[in-house]
């Protein structure tokens, strides 16, 4: 394993706080520059537009639940990997699993969706005890998982809508074609890197790496020469742990993987049933669809947590459905649940996960 994986002081949370205010202020100033828009184009009633829809509490509620299901699905998750390997007994607890997933969230919001975190992941992981290579191991693993939904689910869902997963884009300067074109590109690119984790898992460690070395020396690749090389040797590091994971934690872990991306996903439908249109009148397989492939353009968006980025995207991809202020203010209730949550919620754990660390060394609890 690399020296940046292991390093705390490279990937420590309390080093990265200060970028808090980025992802924030870039989402705010989306959120108004679309008020600005409509404020433009019909005048300052603009803003009294957007009325509570009826049964709004209970879309409200829904987006509360969907926050705890997508949350308590990664603590199990979490928790159950934790507890695969060799000693049962060092398992992370519920609330080191709590925690770690609170931090691990709080990195993601701060830092562009390519890059994630799990290196944050993985040190928080050390710090409770559990090695550098099976904490490497459990972030492959999940990240394999993760990989395994959208590879499945695009084809699923994106057939049975066929064109209508893809918002009109003549406007955009890209076009139809070109957006469409970007979003099997950046699928193609989760086929591909998901072959060569799991190729990388399967044979052995030289082999591997010699090749993405090689594959990487190309002019056109070398600039990610470095990072592609760290990549390989962190996953044929943890390539045992995760061969020896049995089949059932593997399903297990499968469900859990699914009930946290639907919940996440679900989210917009909560948000959208309060000021945007009734719940009952929502298209679920429409905004699964869609979220599919505005997901592909968060996630190679250079923003922090995909800030400015995601609430354009919400614009341009569900703008048919109401008002211009009415999807401003559904963009930035999204983003609170989401991902402005974990902001504000990592300014809380951090330093209550690190007291109790201190406290445990203290007690001889952890070395």
């Amino acid at each position: 394993m690399s020296a940046e994986t292991q390093s705390p002081e490279a990937k420590s949370p309390e080093l990265i706080t200060k970028k808090l205010w980025i992802p924030l202020v870039l989402g705010m100033a989306v959120v108004g520059w679309m008020l600005a828009e409509a404020v433009k184009e019909t005048g300052w009633d603009a803003m009294k537009a957007a009325e509570l829809q009826p049964g709004w509490w209970l879309a409200l509620t829904l987006t509360a639940l969907t926050i705890v299901a997508r949350v308590g699905a990664n603590i199990a998750r979490l928790r159950l990997m934790s507890g695969s390997g060799d000693r049962r007994q060092d398992r992370l607890g519920w609330r080191q699993a709590a925690e770690v997933i609170g931090i691990w969230e709080f990195s993601s919001a701060i830092t562009p969706g390519i890059v994630g975190g799990g290196a944050v992941g993985i040190w928080a992981m050390s710090k409770e005890g559990l090695s550098a290579g099976r904490s490497t191991a459990i972030v492959v693993a999940t990240a394999l998982l993760d990989q395994a939904f959208f590879l499945l689910a695009v084809p699923l869902v994106l057939g049975a809508l066929g064109g209508a997963a893809f918002p009109d884009a003549s406007q955009w300067l890209i076009g139809d074609r070109g957006l469409q074109g970007v979003f099997w590109t950046g699928w193609g690119l989760t086929v591909g890197l998901t072959a060569v984790t799991v190729g990388g898992i399967m044979t052995g460690p030289r082999v591997f790496q010699g090749t993405v070395a090689r594959v990487f020396k190309f002019r056109l690749l070398s600039r990610w020469r470095r990072r592609a090389v760290k990549f390989s040797i962190e996953t044929t590091a943890s390539a045992g742990a995760i061969q020896r994971l049995p089949v059932k934690i593997w399903l297990k872990a499968g469900f859990w993987t699914l009930v946290s991306w639907l919940a996440r996903f679900a989210t917009l439908g909560g948000v959208m049933g309060v000021v945007l249109l009734p719940l009952p009148s929502i298209d679920g397989a429409l905004l699964l669809g869609r979220q599919l492939v505005l997901w592909v353009i968060m996630l190679v968006s250079p923003t922090p947590g995909s800030s400015g980025v995601a609430e354009w995207g919400l614009n341009s991809f569900f703008g048919e459905l109401g008002g211009a202020t009415a999807l401003a203010i559904t963009a930035l209730g999204w983003r609170v649940a989401t991902s402005f949550i974990f902001l504000i919620a990592g300014l809380f754990i951090v330093p209550i996960w690190q007291r109790r660390l201190a406290s445990e060394r203290e007690e001889g609890k952890l070395e």
